[in-house]
């Protein structure tokens, strides 16, 4: 979950009042705005739909079309609803191939 928020904050810039996405946030990613846990701390739902402009950078517009695309997700075992929209951000490249694999995404309902 830290690399993904870190990964977001380089693409786009968190809204304001997301608490625990903003780089160098200290809550526990249980606690953060819009992300659901279980109770043994597993993440079950992200849903980061996030209408903001990419910070002023063309490395961070360049990587934007990859951040939330992080191979890793594929590995959460107790996920079950992802939704990552990222409005003004490039349109993606390509899924990553590690999210198509066998075992991929086991609990994924939507």
């Amino acid at each position: 979950m830290l690399t993904l928020r870190q990964r977001l904050a380089d693409a786009v810039v968190p809204p304001d009042g997301w608490h625990g996405w903003q780089p160098g946030d200290a809550l526990p990613h249980c606690s953060w705005r819009r992300v659901e846990c279980s109770s043994a701390g597993h993440v079950t739902s992200i849903v980061a739909e996030w209408d903001t402009m990419p910070p002023p950078s063309s490395k961070a517009q360049h990587s934007a079309a990859h951040v939330v695309l992080l191979p890793d997700l594929a590995r959460f075992g107790s996920l079950r609803q992802l939704t990552l929209d990222l409005y003004y951000a490039p349109p993606v490249a390509a899924i990553p191939p590690q999210w198509g694999l066998p075992g991929a995404f086991p609990a994924l309902e939507k």
